[in-house]
């Protein structure tokens, strides 16, 4: 998800997935790179945070997902 940053869209958006991802899904939330996303946003879980020059993106995983 690439939502406009500083409105926490992205805790938003991703509670409403549940109702259209697969049990086994992963979220991709971009945002700034001094934006911190909550560890938890409803039943996904951050397992993961990349920064690059302008952006952070942080990975969020079902808890049936198997990471690799």
């Amino acid at each position: 998800m690439d939502p406009p940053y500083e409105k926490e869209l992205c805790e938003k958006a991703a509670a409403l997935l549940p109702r259209v991802l697969n049990k086994d899904a992963v979220v991709v939330c971009e945002s700034r790179p001094d934006e911190f996303l909550p560890p938890q946003i409803g039943w996904l879980s951050a397992v993961k945070e990349y920064r690059y020059s302008g952006i952070r993106l942080t990975v969020y995983r079902t808890p049936d997902t198997e990471e690799n």
